[in-house]
């Protein structure tokens, strides 16, 4: 036993001037086997690396290499080693499970659905990945010093302001796989919006309560390709229930008129995607249509994903959105009932995130957009951007938990926006102005994902 270990450690210290010396195959067969067995990862790596330096490379060489990054947790590194290896011997067993995890680890679920068609003890009795739920709520900085405060303009008649005051947002989600290339995403959401109505009318002031209910469905599907391709595509249909209230006034009496407004909105977000995984990135390029707040968007736009060390220890994720929308507005002269008419606007949104493992099962992630928001669609077209106010700026920070052996996966996010509101005066029976103001509102959520 002695003997054995003086041998091992003689064979590791003196590897670099073996190398030197155009060591065979045989010894290097020998050195990485032995750190093989003695699961010495990093410097079975570094021999590995001088052999191919040297021109020595065999099959049961690049197996052992692959194991050791697996271990290392340099899964993209893993995974080409892997893939490496099957392709002079496809139905090695050894290498496919080890592939298999190795995809798993990485993220790159896609793969791993696929590939397990080849090994029978791994194949899902089931077709379902998981269930999902979020539920949290969003107020406003300062609700009551936006509700208490004064809206006519000087010379005002009639002035009209919108404060958002509170929201509730619930959403249950699945995952499914089919037929090992077919990955079926999909769910519901409802959300609930209350506001107030603000409306002085020559110098009366009124409060009236306001609310939106919004009832939302998602589907996304997504079919693996060859050659690491996916091509996917979504819809989210949502169903508005808007309750406000507004004024007619009659200025040769000055007296106002006050009505309750009750309307039903259909709105869409059609999204296509084409996405390819490469050994430290990910990409995906995208296009969104969508008739928010009765009004069109098209949304052109392209992602990536980085894994600087190989796995998801640390990913950073960049976007940038091209959005062309047609937008309703007020002209500033009008009649007596105001006209709509509408614009073309073009904008620019680019949005980082940083996600980071600090522990063993708790990752960090910090997000943040920059550019105008409105009537806008992030994570193809899952998450819907369709309030009237404009976001001028957003920024987050999550904690991931990944409890009970992966089983569940808890999450726990904040969000902080600043939004751009609107006052309407009219200041004479044909002319208004809109001035606008900025506010902040921030929002809780919480998330629980069971994974099958």
């Amino acid at each position: 036993m002695i003997f054995r270990k003086f041998l091992i450690f003689f064979l590791i210290f003196f590897s670099q001037k073996i190398f030197s010396q155009n060591f065979s195959w045989k010894q290097i067969d020998s050195l990485t086997y032995q750190q093989f067995l003695n699961k010495d990862w990093k410097n079975l790596v570094k021999t590995a690396k001088e052999a191919e330096k040297n021109n020595i490379d065999f099959f049961y060489l690049t197996i052992r290499k692959a194991v050791a990054n697996f271990y290392l947790e340099n899964y993209s590194e893993a995974i080409s080693l892997f893939e490496k290896s099957l392709q002079e011997n496809p139905n090695d067993e050894y290498s496919l499970e080890y592939l298999y995890f190795a995809y798993v680890y990485a993220g790159k679920t896609a793969n791993a659905q696929l590939l397990s068609k080849k090994i029978s003890h791994l194949q899902k009795k089931h077709r379902l990945n998981s269930v999902s739920y979020e539920g949290g709520f969003s107020t406003t900085f300062n609700f009551n010093k936006l509700k208490n405060q004064k809206i006519n303009s000087p010379y005002g008649q009639f002035a009209k302001q919108n404060v958002t005051e509170n929201c509730f947002y619930h959403s249950l989600n699945f995952d499914e796989q089919f037929f090992y290339r077919w990955k079926i995403f999909y769910g519901a959401t409802f959300l609930k919006l209350n506001s107030i109505n603000k409306i002085n009318v020559f110098e009366q002031k009124n409060n009236f309560s306001a609310s939106v209910e919004q009832y939302q469905g998602f589907l996304n599907v997504d079919f693996s390709l060859k050659r690491n391709w996916q091509l996917g595509t979504s819809l989210h249909f949502l169903y508005l229930n808007v309750n406000s209230t507004n004024a007619s006034f009659d200025i040769y009496w000055k007296k106002p008129y006050f009505f309750e407004i009750k309307n039903s909105l259909k709105e869409f977000a059609f999204n296509f995607h084409l996405t390819k995984d490469f050994k430290f990135t990910k990409h995906q390029i995208f296009a969104t249509i969508s008739n928010l707040n009765e009004e069109k968007q098209l949304q052109i736009g392209t992602n990536v994903s980085f894994y600087p060390f190989g796995n998801q220890k640390l990913t950073l994720f960049s976007e940038i959105n091209f959005q062309m929308a047609e937008e309703n507005f007020l002209p500033q002269k009008t009649s007596f009932t105001f006209g709509i008419e509408t614009e073309n606007t073009n904008r620019v949104i680019f949005s980082q995130k940083i996600n980071a493992k600090i522990w063993k099962f708790i990752w960090l992630e910090g997000n943040f957009s920059l550019g105008e928001i409105k009537n806008f669609t992030e994570n193809n077209g899952f998450v819907i951007y369709n309030s009237v106010d404009k976001i001028t700026q957003k920024f987050g920070i999550s904690l991931y938990f990944s409890l009970l052996k992966s089983k569940i996966d808890l999450s726990l996010r904040y969000n902080w926006q600043e939004l751009e509101g609107e006052k309407v005066n009219l200041i004479s029976f044909e002319k208004y102005k809109i001035n606008s103001y900025l506010f902040e509102n921030q929002t809780f959520i919480i998330g629980l994902k069971w994974n099958f």
